[in-house]
Order: structure tokens, then sequence, then C-alpha cells
């Protein structure tokens, strides 16, 4: 089985491992008040929701232990190797980004629209990178791979630039859009199973080398009443990033392993400006993980209360009775007849 095979399978035993116990303890706490067949029902419901915020727990603690271990230049547990240096393309790699055409090893953007019912729509994104280095005090690595945020986001550890008005960058990027080889996503399982094996691909990069440009259905490429999003890495810029080091490669590349947290991060800045960023994510990680798990299981017991109270209502309205019944007939013509 290949790594991306392997990563599907991992994924889905860790979901399940973690439904599991978080379902049994759930239900231990329940049925401590409530009836077991609820219990048990609210405890699996809320258990797969207690799963899928554990994330954020999970990702917290990837977190803090690479803020703690940032002033090393190897993790020996993990095997992430953090590298500090300013960051410089190889050969003659030139690479401009779309939107504020800046000099760049790496880009990600981004058009979108705000929606009424709030939130936002993204029509155009895309990414791209030429390999590049990092030369810093304890020699020079090669970068070979896509540095993603822990929400999967391309260059998501470094600052977005906005850009909300007709400007020189929308000229930019839509001249760029003409050219591009850009992929149209539809709503359908296909097109979802397109987009995740491509998100594979980019992970399992191992040249430094890529370029994706994708569309929504319906977009307008005229990019009207549309808001810009940029986010790049300028050449020559100090950076800091983490990852798990390749030495027949002599650089840093994703953990083919998607499910792995030793993805490539970067960070513009030095270490300790990374590991005080990690840290204030870790924290907030922590802190929305207790929130979110704290208000599905406040529901769980929630609905649990509404149904015994119904059900001790309905027992209250049922009659009471301390004996048995007895009737009494009365026939007409019946007793003395006074004359």
């Amino acid at each position: 089985m290949n790594a991306q095979g392997s990563g599907c399978v991992k994924g889905l035993l860790w979901f399940l491992g973690i439904w599991a116990g978080a379902s049994t303890a759930l239900f231990g706490l329940f049925q401590l008040r409530y009836e077991p067949e609820g219990a048990r029902n609210a405890a699996l419901a809320a258990g797969a929701f207690v799963t899928l915020f554990s994330g954020f727990f999970t990702r917290g603690f990837t977190q803090a232990r690479t803020a703690m271990n940032s002033d090393r230049d190897v993790d020996s547990q993990s095997g992430i190797r953090t590298v500090t240096g300013l960051i410089v393309p190889t050969g003659h790699a030139k690479l401009l980004s779309p939107a504020s055409g800046t000099d760049c090893a790496a880009y990600a953007y981004e058009t979108f629209t705000h929606e009424e019912e709030g939130g936002r729509r993204t029509w155009f994104r895309g990414f791209a990178m030429v390999p590049s280095e990092i030369r810093g005090p304890s020699g020079t690595v090669r970068l070979l791979g896509m540095p993603f945020s822990d929400e999967f986001k391309e260059l998501g550890d470094v600052e977005e630039l906005t850009f909300t008005n007709q400007s020189r960058a929308f000229e930019k990027l839509k001249s760029y859009l003409e050219t591009a080889a850009i992929t149209r996503h539809e709503l359908s399982l296909d097109a979802f199973k397109k987009a995740f094996h491509g998100m594979l691909d980019v992970l399992t990069d191992t040249d430094g080398t890529m370029r994706k440009d994708s569309a929504a259905p319906g977009s307008d490429p005229t990019l009207r009443n549309q808001t810009i999003t940029e986010r790049l890495v300028p050449v020559g810029a100090e950076v800091t990033v983490t990852g798990l080091y390749a030495a027949e490669r002599g650089g840093l590349v994703n953990d083919p392993d998607w499910t792995s947290s030793r993805r490539l991060q970067l960070f513009l800045g030095n270490r300790k400006a990374t590991a005080s960023t990690l840290w204030k994510r870790a924290v907030g990680d922590f802190i929305t993980g207790l929130i979110l798990v704290s208000i599905v299981v406040g529901i769980a017991i929630a609905v649990l209360e509404s149904e015994r109270r119904r059900e001790v209502n309905l027992k209250s309205r049922v009659p009471r009775t301390s004996g048995p019944k007895t009737s009494m007939f009365v026939s007409e013509g019946t007793g003395a007849d006074t004359a």
C-alpha cells in the first residue's frame, strides 16, 4: 500500500478509535442520570462531534511541541527539522506574484465575494513555487515542497495582502488568468475526488516546482465585485521553516502520509518570532477545542434532560388508583313501594 492509501486507512482508524473512546466516556457520564438507551444514542452522536473537534487539541499539541523545540535544529522524537535563514530561488528560477507583481519564491492567491447570508465565496484560487534554498548560519537547506498551514492552506502562515478596489492588482491578475491553465471545479463526487488527489499530489511533491490554478463554477474572469488576497514569500526574506528532512535530497519535504503532522510550515521571521506565533496558536486551539466540546456535551445533556422531563410529565398524568374498582348498578322499580 502506498503512502496515500496508508494515510486514508490511518485516518479512518484514527477517527473510529477517537469516536469509540469519546462515546464510551460520554456514555459513562450520561448513564449516571439518564436511561441507558437514551444515554447511548446521545453519547454516539456527541462522540462523533467531539472526534471532529479533537483536531483542535491535536493541532494545539503539535504547535506547542514545535514551539518548544524551535530552538533546536532537529526534534529527535518527531524527526522535524527547523531551519532559519534567507530564502533564495536556486539557479535562474524566477517567479512573480500574479496580483502585486512581487519577485518571490512562492505565492498563493484567492478571489472571493462576500455573501449576503454571511461568509464568503471563493471564485479563483491558485499557488506556485520555484525550487528554493534557505541560507542560514548552519548551512544551506533546500525547500522541496509547498508549505501549508495547519488548515491545509497554502502559505497559510504568511500574512495576506488584500486588494479591494479596481487597482493595478486587478489588471495584473486578469492578465494572469487569461493565460493560466485553469482547472474548473464542478460540484460532483468525481470533481471532489480529483481535488482530493490533487491535494495529495501537492503534499507529495519533492522537487519544489509547482503551479496550480482553479476556478469555481460560474466564476467571472473580469473579477467584478471581487476581492483579491495574496500570500507570498519575497526573495531574500528571513524565514523559519519546519518540516521533514530528506537527507537523500538535501532538503525539507512534506511527509507523504497526509495524516501526519510533519507538514512543511513556513513563517516569515526568526525562530523567536515563530515560537511566539506557535504558542499563541496552540493556546487558541486548546481554548477553541474546549469551548466546542463543552457546547456539544451541553446540547446532549439538554436533549436528555428534556426527554427525561417529558417522560416524567407523561407518567404524572396517568390516573392513580388505590384499590379495586367497584360498580354500582341501580335498577328502576326495585326497592319498597309506599302506598
